[in-house]
C-alpha cells in the first residue's frame, strides 16, 4: 500500500541532508497542530520571524583592534538590555530576580557579583579541521546561588570563531576585556544602577560589578595573559611557585622559591592584586626599550605576557571589580579533577600499582564494576562509567567528567572489597591516596548541594591528599593541577566554588546551532546568525524555566483509583481530594529519584515504588530493607509513605542473591 503524503512528512525528517530528530519533528508538528501553519516557510522568512521575536536593541557590537592597525566590529549582546527585557516580559524570571534582590539587597555599596565564564568549543567533528571552532562568553550573577546550576540562567554575551582571533591584537585577552565593558556602557551602566521593571512591580535598581571569572586553567591564562606552565612561575596566583623541572627552587639559596609540588601552604607566597599589577607595569616600562630576547626572558620570569589590550592594562576592567583582582579568579574544580585531571591520573597510577603489586588487572576491576546497577536517571543518561575500564591498558583513565563523578565512590568501595588490607606498603599507600582524593571530592560535591563546608576543612583534605599522593607516586607524577587545587579553599572564602558542569551543558545548545550553519566563511554572518539563534533559544527556555528546581514530581498525572484510595486512607484525608502520582521526583536540583531506585533517607535504605502529591505535600512510597552490616541489606516488601524530602540520594547497588544486596554509601 502506498504511504500517504502525511506519513511521508513523518519519515522524511529523519533522512537525507536535512535531518531533524524524531523528538524535534514531533515538537514541530505539535506547534503546527496547535498554532496553525505559517504562511511563509522559506529560510529568509524564518530568519525574519526569528529576529521579529526579539527587540533588536538587545544586540550590539564590540570594536576590536586588529593586527593590521584597523578596527573591526563583532556582534555581541547588550547584557543590560537583555536583563531589562526578560524582567519586564517574563513573569517567572521577574519574580526570581525580585526574590534574589530580597535575599541579596543591591545598592552602590553592595553591588552584585557578575560571574563570567569563557571557553573554546568545537562544533561538528572534533577530529577534522573545521572553521566552526568558537570562543564563547557567558555571564550570570553569583547571587543566583543554587540556580547557577541551571544553564538557562547563564546568558550569552558573545562568541566568535577562533579563526578571527588570529587577526586580533592580544587575541582572546582583548576579546575578554571588551566583553567585560559591555556591562558598563552608558547609559545602562550596571555599576551605577540598572533600572529593572518586573511585571506588576515597582522599578528596582540592580548594581553589579565583576565579581567572579571562572574557567579552566587554559581559559584563565588566555583571558588575563598569564604564562601558565610555559613560564617560570606557573601559577598566576602565587609569587614563588616554579615549575619543578626547571629546578629554580633547588638553586635558590634564600629558600624563597618553591616547586609547584610543594604541599605546605605556609611556604606559598600568594600574589596580591598589587603584585600582579606591578609586574604588568614593569613589562610596560620595558616594552620596546629592550631586545626581544631579554623581554621574552622577563616575561618568562614574571609568568606574564605583555598584553596591553588585555584586562590587566584596562582601567575600565580594574575599576569595575567587586573585590580585588585575586579574589575574582576561580579555577574550575571539575577540570582540575575530572577532565584529564587529578582523578584521571590517580586512577591510571592506581590501576598500574594494583596490576604490578596486587595482581589485580583492569579487566578484574571492570568485571567488579559490571556487577553494579546505577540509579535509573544515570543509566538513562549513559553516565555510569561502568565500561570505562573495559579497554584500559595504561596511562590516565579516559572518561567523561560525569562518568568520573559517578565512578569515584564505586572505586573506593571496590578497593575496600576487592583489595582489602594488602600486605605490600605500596598498595596500602596507593589505596590511602585514593581514599583521600575521594574525601576531597566528597566535600566538593557536598558544597555543590549547598551543604556548607569550611575552607579550613577543604584545605586540610586537599593537603592530606597531595602529601599521600606524592608520598606513594613521587612528585614527578603530580601534574600542575595538583597545585591549582590549593587555591579552591581561598575561593570558597569569597565566592561559591563553582564547577563547569552547567557550562558544558550550555555548550550543547551552541554546538547544535553552530552545526546548522553551513556558511562558515570568514565573514561575520556566521557569528550574527549564531548569536541571534542562541539568544532566541534562551528566551524560549526562560519562558518555561523552573528556576530553582527543588522538591517536585516529574510529569505528575492523576493517580489510579487504587493509589488514590490508598493514599487518602493512609493520610486520613477527605475522599474528594485529588492525588497526583509520578514514577519520578526531583529531590534537589541535581538528583532525580525514580521508581525502583534504591534510596537512602536519614535513617533507612530501601526501594522507591512511586511518588505522589496530595494537598500540596510530596510523598514517596518507600519499602525499607533490613540492614545486615557491611553495607549489605535484605530486601523486603514493607511499603510505607514517607516525605519525599526525606530522600537524601539514590544509591548504586549490587544484587548478591535473590534476597540480599550490597549498596555503595
Amino acid at each position: 500500500m502506498e504511504p500517504s503524503s502525511s506519513s511521508r512528512v513523518l519519515t522524511r525528517g529523519g533522512t537525507g541532508s536535512s535531518y531533524v530528530s524524531v523528538s524535534g519533528l514531533a515538537n514541530i508538528l505539535k506547534e503546527v497542530r496547535d498554532h496553525g501553519m505559517p504562511k511563509k516557510i522559506g529560510r529568509s522568512s524564518i530568519k525574519r520571524a526569528r529576529d521579529a521575536e526579539m527587540p533588536q536593541d538587545i544586540f550590539t557590537t564590540v570594536e576590536l583592534d586588529t593586527l593590521d592597525g584597523s578596527q573591526r566590529k563583532f556582534p555581541a549582546v547588550d547584557p543590560s538590555v537583555q536583563l531589562q527585557h526578560l524582567a519586564s516580559t517574563n513573569e517567572g524570571f521577574g519574580e526570581f530576580l525580585l526574590s534574589k534582590l530580597e535575599m541579596h539587597p543591591s545598592d552602590a555599596d553592595h553591588a552584585w557579583k557578575i560571574a563570567i565564564y569563557s571557553d573554546e568549543i568545537t562544533p561538528g567533528n572534533p577530529l577534522v579541521a573545521n572553521e566552526r571552532k568558537l570562543v564563547c562568553f557567558y555571564f550570570s550573577f553569583a547571587e543566583f546561588d543554587a540556580a547557577l546550576g541551571s544553564e538557562t540562567l547563564w546568558f550569552h554575551l558573545m562568541s566568535l570563531r577562533s579563526i578571527h582571533l588570529e587577526q586580533i591584537k592580544g587575541g582572546w585577552s582583548q576579546v575578554f576585556e571588551k566583553a567585560c565593558r559591555l556591562f558598563f556602557r552608558s547609559p545602562l551602566d550596571m555599576s551605577l544602577g540598572l533600572m529593572l521593571r518586573p511585571k506588576g512591580c515597582d522599578v528596582r535598581l540592580l548594581f553589579a560589578r565583576i565579581g567572579l571569572v571562572i574557567g579552566d586553567e587554559q581559559a584563565l591564562k588566555v583571558c588575563f595573559g598569564f604564562k601558565g606552565a610555559s613560564g617560570m612561575k606557573c601559577c598566576a596566583l602565587c609569587m614563588n611557585i616554579t615549575l619543578r623541572h626547571l629546578q629554580v627552587a633547588d638553586h635558590d639559596d634564600s629558600n624563597w622559591m618553591v616547586p609547584r609540588t610543594e604541599t605546605d601552604i605556609s611556604k606559598m607566597v600568594f600574589a596580591t592584586s598589587q603584585s600582579i599589577l606591578d609586574n604588568v607595569a614593569a613589562l610596560e616600562a620595558k616594552a620596546g626599550r629592550t631586545s626581544k630576547a631579554k623581554f621574552e626572558k622577563m616575561e618568562m620570569s614574571l609568568g606574564l605576557n605583555h598584553v596591553p589590550e588585555g584586562p590587566l592594562s584596562s582601567p575600565c576592567f580594574l575599576n569595575h571589580l567587586r573585590g580585588t583582582l585575586v579574589d575574582i579568579i576561580s579555577f574550575d574544580w571539575m577540570h582540575c579533577f575530572l577532565v584529564s585531571g587529578l582523578w584521571n591520573s590517580e586512577m591510571g597510577l592506581l590501576l598500574q600499582a594494583l596490576k604490578e603489586h596486587a595482581n589485580i588487572r583492569p579487566s578484574d576491576c571492570h568485571e567488579f564494576l559490571s556487577q553494579f546497577s546505577w540509579p535509573n536517571a544515570q543509566e538513562g543518561r549513559g553516565t555510569t562509567g561502568r565500561k570505562v575500564l573495559k579497554k584500559h591498558t595504561e596511562g590516565e583513565l579516559k572518561c567523561s567528567a560525569s562518568e568520573g563523578l559517578s565512578l569515584y565512590p564505586i572505586i573506593r568501595h571496590m578497593l575496600a572489597e576487592l583489595v582489602g588490607n594488602h600486605p605490600k606498603p605500596i598498595v596500602q599507600g596507593a589505596i590511602a591516596s585514593y581514599y583521600s582524593l575521594a574525601d576531597v571530592l566528597d566535600l566538593l560535591v557536598k558544597n555543590r548541594l549547598e551543604q556548607d563546608i569550611s575552607p579550613v576543612t577543604l584545605q586540610t583534605a586537599i593537603t592530606k591528599y597531595l602529601q599521600l599522593r606524592i608520598g606513594v607516586y613521587g612528585p614527578e607524577h603530580l601534574p600542575p593541577k595538583g597545585h591549582f587545587i590549593n587555591h579552591l579553599p581561598f575561593v570558597l572564602e569569597k565566592n561559591p566554588v563553582l564547577a563547569c558542569w552547567v557550562h558544558e551543558r550550555k555548550h550543547r545548545e551552541l554546538k547544535r546551532l553552530a552545526n546548522n550553519f553551513t556558511n562558515a566563511n570568514k565573514t561575520l554572518s556566521f557569528e550574527n546568525g549564531l548569536l541571534r539563534s542562541a539568544v532566541l533559544s534562551q528566551m524560549h527556555a526562560v519562558e518555561t524555566l523552573q528556576v530553582e528546581r527543588g522538591l517536585e514530581l516529574d510529569s505528575p498525572e492523576p493517580a489510579s483509583d487504587t493509589v488514590q484510595a490508598h493514599v487518602i486512607r493512609f493520610l486520613g484525608l477527605d475522599t474528594g481530594i485529588k492525588v497526583l502520582a509520578s514514577m519520578a521526583a526531583f529531590v534537589n536540583p541535581f538528583t532525580k529519584c525514580c521508581a525502583k531506585d534504591v534510596a537512602i533517607t536519614g535513617t533507612e535504605v530501601g526501594e522507591i515504588w512511586f511518588h505522589v502529591s496530595v494537598d500540596g505535600k510530596h510523598l514517596s512510597c518507600f519499602s525499607p530493607w533490613v540492614p545486615m552490616g557491611d553495607n549489605k541489606f535484605r530486601k523486603v516488601d514493607a511499603p510505607k509513605f514517607i516525605k519525599t524530602s526525606q530522600i537524601v540520594k539514590c544509591l548504586v547497588v549490587r544484587q548478591d542473591s535473590h534476597e540480599t544486596v550490597t549498596v555503595v554509601p
